[in-house]
């Protein structure tokens, strides 16, 4: 077994704990799912790009797969209430 040292910003680890913490996973954990994904796919298992990401999945997003459920007035105000409570849940991280 290998032991690899890397650097971060403290508040970049903390943020990353809470969420793999969430996820039932530790830094160990989720460090090596993405070098496992890399070698599998060959690559960095994520978009790297200079552009800033506008939608999941290829223009795929919840509010897409939902669109067709929801009431078309009301469609701007939904997606504010739902992007406002991620926000709001996520804002102390």
């Amino acid at each position: 077994m290998t032991q690899v040292n890397i650097r971060m910003d403290d508040d970049l680890k903390a943020r990353a704990d809470a969420l793999f913490s969430e996820l039932g996973l530790n830094m160990t954990t989720a460090v090596t799912m993405f070098i496992r994904q890399a070698l599998q796919r060959g690559g960095i298992p994520f978009e790297v790009t200079t552009r800033p990401q506008t939608s999941r999945a290829a223009g795929k997003s919840v509010f897409g797969a939902m669109k067709k459920y929801a009431n078309p007035a009301l469609l701007a105000q939904e997606e504010g209430a739902w992007v406002a409570a991620i926000e709001e849940k996520y804002a102390h991280r």
